[in-house]
């Protein structure tokens, strides 16, 4: 199935919300104390962590983008959960991180975002939804189209 642009604003628009819902969750749990774990596939440290915030965000980010998994038959991808290779037979997929650097977020430190992308079989991003919930920053684009902070243009 070939997206058109005006599914992809759609889905950018769809990515947005969940980003923002997961990243109230995210913003809420900031400075709290939520347990931290290790996905035990070895690497670097900021790969192996894991909390419960990054779970339960990435839970919120999966229902808010079920009904669009289901209505444009598209994969998925999250960083905290098993591949389940979708992504590999699908024309497009989305691809989550719900806790793009856990590992300040685990220190009480900024520099954390949630993030959420629309890629195509290619391996081309088409949406990019990225929000910082400590600055309260929401960036997004369509690929192609313009970027946005806030729902205004940046350049």
């Amino acid at each position: 199935m070939e997206l058109d642009i005006k599914d992809l604003e759609v889905l950018r628009d769809i990515a947005k919300k969940a980003a923002l819902k997961a990243g109230k969750h995210v913003i809420a749990c900031f400075g709290t104390d939520f347990k931290i774990g290790s996905k035990n596939k070895g690497g670097s440290l900021a790969a192996d962590v894991v909390t419960e915030v990054d779970i339960k965000s990435q839970e919120i980010i999966f229902s808010s983008l079920q009904e669009s998994i289901k209505k444009y038959d598209l994969g998925w991808l999250g960083e905290e959960s098993e591949d389940d290779k979708s992504r590999l037979i699908k024309d497009y997929f989305w691809t989550v991180d719900p806790i793009d650097g856990t590992l300040p977020f685990t220190k009480k430190k900024t520099g954390f975002a949630v993030a959420i992308g629309l890629v195509n079989k290619k391996g081309e991003a088409i949406v990019g939804v990225a929000y910082d919930p400590y600055h309260d920053h929401l960036y997004d684009a369509v690929k192609g189209g313009k970027v946005y902070k806030d729902g205004a243009e940046f350049t």
